[in-house]
């Protein structure tokens, strides 16, 4: 698990995600498993904030990114 990602999906603290906060690896999911339960207390829906257009370009623009290296790899082994 990314705990960096962990911490920004569940709005935990950067400070209680510190490596050196644990003394084991239980009392890290213990920890976790805590602050779930209080979020879960009064949970809040997740909004999108982006229409559904700019989520579609935004997926157009990577996959054209990618075709692009994609392509500029096969040309520098080609060549």
């Amino acid at each position: 698990m990314n705990l960096s990602l962990y911490s920004a999906a569940t709005g935990m603290e950067a400070q209680q995600l510190n490596l050196n906060s644990f003394a084991s690896v239980n009392e890290l999911v213990t920890a976790i498993n805590v602050h779930l339960a209080h979020h879960n207390l009064q949970p809040t829906p997740y909004r999108w904030k982006a229409e559904g257009a700019a989520i579609l370009a935004k997926i157009q623009r990577a996959r054209a990114a990618q075709t692009k290296v994609f392509c500029n790899s096969i040309n520098k082994t080609l060549h």
